[in-house]
């Protein structure tokens, strides 16, 4: 496979209404390097038929020269040359034949390359271009958002008159203010926000098609800067914080592994503080198989608070920046140490699974190289996670979830991959036949929710779609089956303030995906 690849979404009339499943192995790729070899010869062997064709030429021009000479077998030679030649089956034809199918091979290969339309495409580049020039003139950047501001407004003022008076009229069938906002495309949004935020670093900036990560680090910095001097009155010690990982006293329970992926969102669910969890824990749980095998469960819960840089649960809002920007993290810290005082060996397969940020989380950890040299990451599950930005490890079988609507996923910027070993699941809640996930659909917060998340999983493994049977059977080679023993275990990160000295049992934080800063 190549870079190029290019998925085909499998067939919709085979998966429910609303579940749209693309890569994946059940999913049809084309390698566009063989198909523009393919070409290649066919168009070499055309030159090859040309080539023969004007031998046959000279040899009917020698015919032609000596007829006089043997004017019974001229004929029949001039007769065969020309068939030769020009006839329907003649190497003109086959020639002519063989450069039609390199044309129709070259269309394949361009075809299968653009996944998406050069529309879509074109308008990604111009907001990326757009808000590079705007972060690169303070000016012209506060001009635009003036007149943005009033257009926005006086656009949106008549917008919402117009959809409330609609409403009045024909009822249900206009959409509410908040659809209305959840049908905008938030990818494009955030692309333009995150170029114009790159732009603004010093010095001058090249528009970058991927501007998320080098926004996302530029914000982790100047929060940083912001909280601790004006706050504290000295510079930033980014990234550099003790982060305290105990065990949590009474969490210890045994009983049967999680039959599925939607039992493990279900899992991820419950460490919620709303849940009854507590702030800052991810789950362990040991499936120890009936041959004596063990495999390995890591269940990360996302954000649970809006701190900035110097927050103490290591799922904080800021945790998200560092996480984008491949800087290091308390969350894939917390995870590491949390596995490895569970007693996890490197031949033992691992399933990560998180849900927003536990998500990237899982998908940092299973492509690093340090951390997959000390555990075995043979399976991803991500719910409502922006995975654009943090590329699946090869030979990792991942399965992401995600909902139209929820604008979490929306904010790489990115239209979410899709390759032989990633499958990616999307849904829109509107058209499920199931009244919780109708009302989750309605707003932002419900279509990123948990619950929701573990219905469409469900729903997901209930349409049998190959790929996502294919993710199933690696999942279930670490869950394990009937006679498997799991035995779960909690763990709690606290990030303690600047200059603490480290206790007993506390690691500092590593790198975004494990390695020590």
């Amino acid at each position: 496979m190549t870079a190029d690849d290019g998925p085909v979404l499998q067939p919709a009339d085979a998966l429910p209404r609303g579940l749209t499943v693309s890569g994946g192995a059940g999913a049809a790729f084309a390698d566009l390097d063989e198909l523009r070899g393919a070409a290649g010869a066919l168009l070499a062997a055309a030159g090859h038929l040309d080539d023969a064709a004007a031998d046959a030429r000279t040899a009917r021009a020698v015919v032609d020269g000596g007829g006089v000479e043997s004017p019974s077998t001229a004929g029949s030679a001039r007769a065969e040359l020309d068939a030769l030649i020009t006839g329907p089956l003649g190497l003109v034809a086959r020639a002519e034949h063989l450069r039609d199918l390199a044309r129709s091979l070259q269309a394949a290969a361009a075809l299968y390359g653009e996944a998406e339309s050069w529309a879509e495409r074109l308008v990604r580049a111009q907001l990326a271009v757009t808000g590079n020039v705007l972060g690169g003139s303070p000016v012209l950047a506060m001009l635009g958002g003036l007149v943005g501001g009033v257009l926005v407004v006086g656009v949106g003022a008549r917008v919402a008159a117009l959809l409330v008076g609609a409403r009045r009229v024909l009822g249900d069938r206009v959409p509410t203010l908040q659809q209305a906002a959840m049908a905008l495309p938030l990818e494009n949004a955030t692309l333009l926000l995150a170029a114009t935020v790159r732009s603004l670093a010093p010095g001058r900036q090249a528009p970058s098609g991927s501007p998320v990560p080098d926004a996302a680090r530029g914000l982790h910095v100047l929060d940083g800067v912001v909280v601790e001097g004006l706050l504290q009155g000295r510079l930033p010690v980014l990234g550099r914080r003790p982060l305290e990982v105990t065990p949590r006293l009474g969490a210890t329970r045994t009983g049967p592994p999680p039959a599925d992926a939607e039992a493990v969102l279900s899992g991820i669910g419950a460490l919620y503080p709303a849940s009854g969890g507590t702030p800052g824990t991810v789950a362990v749980t040991q499936l120890d198989h009936p041959d004596g095998s063990r495999g390995w469960l890591v269940s990360i819960p996302g954000t649970q608070a809006d701190d900035l840089a110097y927050g103490s649960n290591p799922m904080r809002m800021d945790t998200n920046l560092r996480l984008v920007a491949g800087l290091p993290d308390d969350s894939t810290a917390l995870v590491t140490e949390a596995l490895a005082r569970s007693g996890a060996e490197p031949d033992e397969p691992v399933l990560l699974a998180g849900h927003s940020q536990g998500g990237i989380a899982a998908l940092a950890l299973a492509g690093d190289p340090a951390f997959r040299a000390r555990f075995r990451v043979t399976t991803v599950l991500t719910a409502g996670s922006p995975v654009a930005t943090t590329p699946a490890a090869s030979g990792v079988q991942v399965l992401s979830l995600q909902h139209r609507g929820d604008g979490v996923t929306a904010t790489d910027g990115l239209p979410s991959p899709a390759s032989p070993h990633h499958t990616v699941v999307e849904r829109d809640l509107s058209e499920s036949l199931d009244p919780a996930d109708r009302l989750a659909g309605l707003s932002f917060g419900g279509a990123h929710g948990i619950d929701a998340y573990a219905r469409t999983a469900g729903l997901a493994s209930e349409a049998g779609a190959p790929s996502v049977e294919t993710w199933e059977r690696a999942a279930a080679a670490v869950l394990g089956g009937p006679g498997t023993v799991a035995t779960h275990r909690e763990f709690t990160g606290v990030v303690l303030p600047p200059g603490k000295d480290t206790p007993v049992g506390t690691t500092r934080p590593l790198s975004a995906c494990g390695s020590p800063p």
